[in-house]
Formats: C-alpha cells, sequence, structure tokens
C-alpha cells in the first residue's frame, strides 16, 4: 500500500495460487482479512483526499 509492501495482519492463513490449465500449484500467499481490506481502504482514500495521484 502507498508504494510499500504491507504483510497481512494475519500472516499464518494463506491462500493457494494453482495454475488452472494445469492444476499445479504456483505458490502459496498471505490471505486478507477484514482488518486488511479496511487498512487499505483507509489508505487509499487518505491518498485520494490528498490529490497525489489524481495530477
Amino acid at each position: 500500500m502507498s508504494g510499500t509492501k504491507t504483510d497481512s495482519m494475519d500472516p499464518g492463513e494463506k491462500l493457494r495460487v494453482v495454475n488452472p490449465a494445469t492444476g499445479e500449484l504456483i505458490a502459496t500467499v498471505p490471505a486478507a482479512n477484514a482488518g486488511d481490506v479496511t487498512a487499505a481502504a483507509k489508505r487509499a482514500h487518505r491518498l485520494f483526499r490528498s490529490g497525489v495521484w489524481s495530477g
């Protein structure tokens, strides 16, 4: 967020990323939870209001 890597608030929960054509596991990634979504929305709102990206 905001150009910075942000870890999930619950780093223990992972999602499997699978190639749909082959079923091969490509990666595991941290799952986002409600707190992660809230934090992202708040940052996006702050950036929108600041005008940083709009000009």
